[in-house]
């Protein structure tokens, strides 16, 4: 089990992201896959870097306890 606790994503041309910390606005991105791209990336506690695609297959444990299975 994958313990992820940021998420990042770039939403412009310019660079621009839009990240969090918390465990609610993680859990709403990985639950909606329609939105899912190659522009976002998760952070576990030590810092290891997954992309949606290293994730999807897996379960992920936020850090209020929360455990969501990622599937296409």
């Amino acid at each position: 089990m994958i313990k992820i606790t940021y998420y990042e994503e770039v939403i412009d041309n310019w660079g621009r992201t839009e990240s969090s910390s918390n465990p609610d606005s993680i859990a709403a991105v990985l639950r909606n896959d329609s939105e899912w791209s190659d522009d976002m990336h998760f952070e576990d506690a030590n810092g290891r870097v997954y992309f949606i695609d290293d994730l999807i297959g897996q379960t992920v444990l936020l850090s209020n306890g929360q455990t969501i299975s990622i599937n296409e």
